[in-house]
C-alpha cells in the first residue's frame, strides 16, 4: 500500500508543479518575481543608469476591478516596473504613458495620479493585514520633503517627460517599518507578497480613469494580501553586463515565439533613441503602444547565436535601396575583443536586417544567418540564428561561440512610416548616440553565460529541476537542479513501483546549479521518476531508459 501511495504521489507532483519558466537572467521563475541584487545602487534622478538597462521592464497589465489582459491599445495611461535591492535598500523605477496628470487630491489621496506599493514581509497570503503587512502610496508630484497626501517613506523623484513621467524610489533598510517594526529584512532568499498600481486620474473634477497593477485586478490589495504577488531577492547579480544564457534546445527560426522556446533570456527593452537631444524615455517603453516600440532576446550555444526582437509598429517600410539604413530594420553591432576602442578593427563589426527581406533575396541588407519577419496584428516578429562560421569579417572570425566569452554589443531597431520619410526614430538597447557604426566604445557588453536551464523544468520559489538530457537514455544521463540557496539535498531514483533503485546526492549543498550523472546500466529499461528534496521542497521529474 505505501509503494501504490508513494507511486500516486509522484505522478501526481508531476503532473501539477510544472510550471512556466523564465530563466537565463530570468526575471520569473514559475509564479515568483525574481529581484536581484544591484552591483551598484542607482542615482535617484528618475533617469535610466546603465544598471537599469539590463533589468526587465515589468508590464502592468491588471486593470482594477476590469478582467482585461492587455494594454497595447490604451495610449491614454500604460506603466511598467523595475525592482532591484541590495542589502541597505531596495530600489523601483516606474515609467508611466499618460496624457494628462493630477496630484491636487487631498480629501482622498487614493484619487490622485499615484504610485502605490503593497508589502506582505512573511508572504503569508492572508485574507487580511498582520503586523509585515502595509500600503504605502507616493502621490503625483509630491516630493520627500512635501507629502501632505502621500505617505510612502524613501527618497523619490518623478519625472516629467513627453507623454508621461518616472518615478525612482529607494526605500532603505531602515524605512520598511510598521508601527517601528521591521517588515522585511534585505537579504537574500527572503521571500514576501508584493504588488505594485499605478493609478490615473484625468481631471480635477473626476475620479480616477483606472488602476493598472502589476499582479491582479482585484480592487482589495489595501486589505487582503493574498491578492499580492510573490518576489523573491536573489544573490543573482545584475549589472551593467548582460548574460546571455546558454540555450537548452536552438529555437525555432520561423517568427513565431513558442511556449517555452524563449523563456531562457529576458526579454529587454529598447528604450535608448539614437541621436542628441532625444532623452530617454520619450513616448515608448516595452510593451506599450505608441507608434514604435521594441524589446530583444539573446541566446547562444556553441552552433549559433540566436536573437529574438519583437517590434510594435503602426506601418512597415523596407523599399530603401539607395540608403538601406533608412528602411525599417535591424542593426547588430559586435566587437569580437570588448576592447572598447574608439575605431572598428578586424573584430568589430555591424550587420543589418532591412524589412521583408530574406536570406535568398537581401539586396540592400548585409547580415549573414537564417532569419524571418513574422507579421503580427501590432507590428512583427524578427528572429535569427547566425551560426559560428557564419560569425566572420574578411573570411576571420570575429569571436567563438564558448562559455564566458566576453564580446561587445548592440542592437537597434529603425522605423520608417513612408516613402518620402525619413526614419522616425532609431531605438537602442544600450546607447542613444549615432556612433555605433564607427566607434565601438559606443556598444555595451554580453557574457555567454555558461548556465542553463531547461524550459520543461520544475520551479517552486526558486528551486529548478531539469528534465534529465539526454532523455530517453542508454545508459547513462545527467539529471540538473538548482538551489536559491544552501541546504541539505537529497536526489533519488524511483522505478513505477515506487521502490528506490538510486540514492544520488544525499549532502549539504551550496546555492547555484549542480549536476548528477545517472547511470541505469544495471537497471531494466521502463520509466523512472527522479525526486529533489531540499527543505520543505520536494520536486520529481520522469525519464524513459531504453536499452
Amino acid at each position: 500500500m505505501k509503494k501504490l501511495f508513494t507511486i500516486f504521489a509522484l505522478l501526481t507532483i508531476t503532473f501539477f508543479v510544472t510550471l512556466p519558466l523564465y530563466a537565463g537572467n530570468q526575471t520569473m521563475l514559475g509564479d515568483v518575481l525574481q529581484v536581484r541584487r544591484a552591483a551598484a545602487p542607482p542615482a535617484i534622478d528618475g533617469e535610466l543608469d546603465d544598471i537599469w538597462v539590463n533589468v526587465q521592464a515589468l508590464t502592468m497589465a491588471k486593470f482594477e476591478g476590469v478582467p482585461r489582459d492587455s494594454i497595447m491599445n490604451f495610449d491614454d495611461h500604460s506603466s511598467t516596473v523595475r525592482v532591484m535591492w541590495d542589502a541597505s535598500a531596495i530600489y523601483f523605477l516606474l515609467t508611466v504613458m499618460d496624457d494628462s496628470s493630477y496630484g491636487l487630491e487631498t480629501a482622498s489621496p487614493w484619487l490622485n495620479d499615484a504610485i502605490e506599493m503593497f508589502f506582505d514581509g512573511g508572504n503569508e497570503d492572508a485574507a487580511s493585514y498582520d503586523a509585515n503587512d502595509i500600503q504605502w502610496r507616493w502621490v503625483r508630484d509630491e516630493t520627500p520633503e512635501n507629502n501632505p497626501a502621500g505617505d510612502g517613506p524613501g527618497t523619490w523623484v518623478w519625472m516629467d517627460f513627453d507623454g508621461g513621467y518616472c518615478f525612482e524610489l529607494q526605500i532603505n533598510q531602515d524605512q520598511l517599518l510598521k508601527n517601528a517594526a521591521e517588515i522585511f529584512s534585505l537579504v537574500a532568499d527572503t521571500e514576501i507578497g508584493y504588488e505594485v498600481s499605478s493609478a490615473d486620474r484625468e481631471t480635477a473634477a473626476g475620479t480616477r480613469q483606472d488602476v493598472l497593477h502589476w499582479w491582479t485586478d482585484n480592487a482589495y490589495t489595501w486589505q487582503q494580501p493574498a491578492s499580492f504577488g510573490t518576489a523573491l531577492l536573489t544573490d543573482q547579480e545584475v549589472t551593467t553586463t548582460l548574460v546571455a544564457p546558454k540555450a537548452n534546445v536552438p529555437p525555432a527560426i520561423d517568427g513565431v515565439i513558442s511556449e517555452g522556446e524563449w523563456d531562457q533570456a529576458e526579454e529587454l527593452a529598447l528604450t535608448k533613441f539614437e541621436g542628441a537631444g532625444i532623452a530617454w524615455p520619450m513616448d515608448s517603453t516595452l510593451l506599450t503602444w505608441k507608434d514604435h516600440s521594441s524589446s530583444f532576446r539573446i541566446m547562444w550555444d556553441e552552433s549559433a547565436l540566436y536573437v529574438c526582437l519583437k517590434a510594435y509598429d503602426d506601418s512597415s517600410y523596407g523599399l530603401e535601396t539607395a540608403s538601406p539604413w533608412l528602411n525599417d530594420c535591424i542593426e547588430m553591432f559586435f566587437d569580437g575583443g570588448n576592447e572598447d576602442a574608439a575605431s572598428y578593427d578586424a573584430n568589430d563589426i555591424q550587420w543589418r536586417w532591412v524589412r521583408d527581406e530574406t536570406p535568398e533575396n537581401n539586396p540592400a541588407g548585409d547580415g549573414p544567418g537564417t532569419w524571418v519577419w513574422q507579421d503580427t496584428d501590432d507590428g512583427y516578429i524578427f528572429e535569427l540564428q547566425i551560426n559560428q562560421d557564419q560569425l566572420l569579417k574578411n573570411a576571420a572570425q570575429i569571436f567563438t561561440l564558448v562559455g564566458d566569452t566576453e564580446i561587445g554589443y548592440e542592437i537597434s531597431n529603425g522605423d520608417r512610416e513612408s516613402a518620402p520619410g525619413t526614419r522616425q526614430d532609431v531605438r537602442h538597447w544600450w546607447t542613444d548616440n549615432a556612433y555605433t557604426w564607427q566607434q565601438p566604445a559606443s556598444f555595451g557588453t554580453v557574457l555567454l553565460g555558461t548556465t542553463s536551464v531547461r524550459p520543461d523544468a520544475e520551479v517552486v520559489n526558486g528551486y529548478i529541476l531539469n528534465q534529465n538530457y539526454p532523455n530517453p537514455f542508454n545508459p547513462t544521463t545527467n539529471i540538473s537542479y538548482t538551489l536559491p540557496k544552501t541546504e541539505k539535498v537529497k536526489v533519488v531514483v524511483y522505478n513505477l513501483l515506487g521502490d528506490q533503485v538510486a540514492q544520488l546526492v544525499n549532502t549539504t549543498q551550496h546555492a547555484g546549479p549542480h549536476t548528477i550523472a545517472f547511470d541505469a546500466t544495471n537497471l531494466a529499461s521502463g520509466v523512472y521518476f527522479y525526486q529533489l528534496e531540499a527543505g520543505s521542497i520536494s520536486l520529481v521529474k520522469k525519464m524513459m531508459f531504453i536499452k
